[in-house]
């Protein structure tokens, strides 16, 4: 499913992080980082600094920093943070961030991504 994507939206990296979470539960996080699909220039902040934290390259703090104060920016540096920290085996840290995703006032800029939030963090 991940693989063909890439061929209607190459530069998607929700698509990449979401193949690299289900690689590292089914495998490992250092098997999904060897398999991390490539992606194109996706042009949404703080989206290049998510692909680079999932490729082991930035930190949670560097894709904060470029989702500066954007509400959208700050609502999907915060979710995907919060899943990489938990495929990368930190649960309380993953817990903070993810909470902080699906509170209220991110519900006009996650669309259904914010519903994604709020479902698993009540399912933890």
């Amino acid at each position: 499913m991940f693989i063909s994507h890439r061929t209607v939206n190459p530069a998607d990296v929700e698509n990449a992080a979401w193949h690299f979470l289900c690689v590292a539960r089914a495998e490992s996080p250092a098997a999904a980082r060897q398999q991390i699909l490539p992606v194109g220039a996706d042009a949404r902040v703080p989206m290049r600094e998510v692909y680079q934290m999932f490729q082991g390259r930035a930190t949670p703090v560097q894709v904060l920093a470029a989702a500066g104060s954007d509400p959208s920016a700050q609502f999907f540096g915060q979710l995907y943070i919060g899943l990489y920290l938990e495929a990368t085996g930190d649960p309380a840290k993953s817990h903070e961030h993810i909470a902080i995703a699906a509170q209220d006032r991110f519900a006009g800029v996650g669309g259904y991504m914010h519903d994604v939030a709020r479902v698993h963090i009540h399912r933890r």
